[in-house]
């Protein structure tokens, strides 16, 4: 015989009226900053597009070459566009968040509670490496500017 949870959507209240109210706030802020977020993405892609940095002719200096200069430069593209794609998938998570919890708030279905706070949850999990990642790289960047400036 199976173990099944069930899940009713008709029993006693999730939350009393207060804290119902302070969730669906919080949710409707979430979906808010969600859409903020994505929209400003949207406006730097376009302008990225629409003014892009154009390659600066430089005479080589110090051993960097044109070459050098216009590498430099696409890394520009490189980073827009994996701005705009973890840009997307924090979007999809903070969204679901906001409308799966405002929805459980009205339903009163604890399902839909968890699963919008599993989101919220991916959410900030998504961030914490993001960050981890950066710190990573900063390290590694000093220790090669350390390296580079002791050698000569």
């Amino acid at each position: 015989m199976e173990n099944e949870i069930s899940y009713s959507t008709t029993s006693t209240p999730l939350f009393d009226e207060y804290t119902k109210e302070k969730i669906a706030g919080a949710a409707k802020l979430a979906g808010i900053a969600a859409l903020l977020s994505i929209i400003g993405s949207v406006i730097g892609v376009i302008t990225f597009f629409i003014n892009p940095n154009p390659v600066p002719k430089v005479v080589a200096k110090e051993g960097f070459d044109e070459k050098m200069v216009q590498f430099q430069a696409s890394g520009t593209i490189i980073s827009v566009i994996l701005s705009l794609v973890f840009n997307l998938i924090l979007f999809y998570f903070l969204y679901r968040f906001s409308t799966l919890t405002r929805k459980s708030i009205v339903e009163n279905n604890h399902q839909l509670l968890s699963n919008g706070l599993y989101s919220l949850g991916t959410y900030f999990k998504i961030w914490v490496v993001l960050i981890i990642l950066s710190i990573l790289l900063m390290i590694v960047a000093v220790i090669a500017a350390g390296l580079g400036a002791a050698m000569g």
